[in-house]
């Protein structure tokens, strides 16, 4: 098993699909299915799966979810001779790897007898915040009742193998304000006969900055001006546009929800006080991962008999994950997979999701669902 897994992994690795885009990644691993003794499969939010292993169909049963896009980034790690084929598309986030974890877990529980359903989800888009809420809209995911759902991510920065926890979130919730400032526009040396949206900018990033908690690790609070735009390059011009672009996080939802209408009504305060009309989008969102008392407690009695000593995280990863989007529909619980202490981050051009990760976890999926959910 453990040279197919590599041989699948490099594949997905070379032949990277952004979201909503992974029709040949959904058409390989639908072939590696292929002859198995499953329940059912299903194509589900266009280019992702739904593989009932086991039990009556669609029946009530247990979850577990991998993720399979790749990043707009280009690849830079040249030392591999399965680097992706594809220019500024890749698996710089370890999909590739998930994805092919979930492959394996597929083959090692098929024909599995039971009366109780396992699920196993393929699902795209999860760079974007778009995948999950798909999922849960498709009419063949709203048909079956989630029991709990179960997901991981690997983590640079820890031991390879080193399976990291969390007890209450796994990471944080997330998402973007995309923000257009109307103003007016006006010649470079009559400023006072337009409206300028730069000094409303200004002001509303020196309140953020005041407002923003950085610590302490499991109740962060802030946001990040990622992309500011006022103006062009025309210097006779005074600019009556602009935009302002901020992610926000925070470890736990409900503080995020309400720093996200503080947010809201100091820009709209802010431009109107400047005389500037606004218009705004919400993007990616990223709901925090809620982790499950029970489903944490009979994953850490697996470890356990394994002899396998996990590590806890003092507050969730400050990323979002999609995966937190399936806490309105069941329990969830995700974990962490140590990807290499020397590993470069993720989202990195140099990242290369480890091999020797991919039967080792496999086996301890297979043990847990077997023990636990069969």
């Amino acid at each position: 098993m453990e040279k197919a897994l590599q041989e699948h992994r490099q594949y997905l690795h070379q032949n990277p699909e952004l979201a909503f885009k992974e029709e040949r990644t959904q058409r390989y691993i639908k072939s590696q299915l292929e002859g198995l003794q499953l329940t059912q499969i299903w194509e589900v939010a266009g280019t992702g799966l739904l593989v009932q292993v086991c039990g009556p169909e669609k029946a009530p049963g247990f979850l577990y979810r991998t993720d399979i896009d790749a990043l707009p980034i280009q690849e830079k790690n040249d030392a591999l001779w399965y680097r992706s084929s594809r220019k500024n598309v890749a698996h710089l986030c370890g999909h590739d790897g998930h994805a092919t974890i979930a492959l394996g877990l597929v083959q090692a529980l098929a024909g599995t007898e039971s009366d109780k359903a396992v699920y196993v989800l393929f699902q795209p888009a999860e760079e974007t915040g778009m995948g999950a809420p798909k999922v849960m809209q498709d009419p063949v995911f709203q048909e079956i009742e989630f029991t709990g759902a179960l997901a991981l991510h690997n983590l640079p920065g820890f031991p390879t193998h080193q399976i990291v926890l969390s007890k209450k979130t796994f990471s944080a919730s997330v998402s973007t304000l995309f923000y257009k400032f109307h103003g007016k526009y006006s010649h470079a040396a009559e400023p006072g006969k337009g409206i300028n949206p730069a000094f409303a900018i200004s002001d509303i990033l020196n309140w953020l900055e005041n407002k923003n908690q950085y610590g302490p690790e499991d109740d962060f609070i802030f946001g990040t001006p990622v992309c500011v735009k006022v103006g062009e390059e025309a210097y006779g011009t005074n600019p009556g546009y602009g935009e302002l672009h901020v992610t926000i996080r925070a470890a736990r939802l409900k503080k995020f929800q309400k720093f996200r209408d503080q947010v809201i009504a100091k820009i709209e305060e802010t431009a109107a006080a400047n005389q500037l009309t606004t218009s705004y989008e919400e993007l990616e969102f990223f709901p925090s991962v809620k982790q499950d008392k029970t489903l944490r407690k009979q994953f850490e009695k697996t470890l356990a008999g394994k002899n396998i000593t996990p590590v806890y995280l003092s507050g969730p990863n400050r990323w979002g994950e999609d995966f937190g989007a399936y806490r309105e529909e069941s329990a969830t619980f995700m974990f962490g997979l140590g990807s290499g202490e020397n590993q470069p981050p993720l989202h990195n051009e140099n990242y290369n999701f480890p091999d020797e990760l991919l039967a080792p976890t496999v086996s301890l999926l297979a043990e847990y669902i077997k023990q636990h959910h069969v």
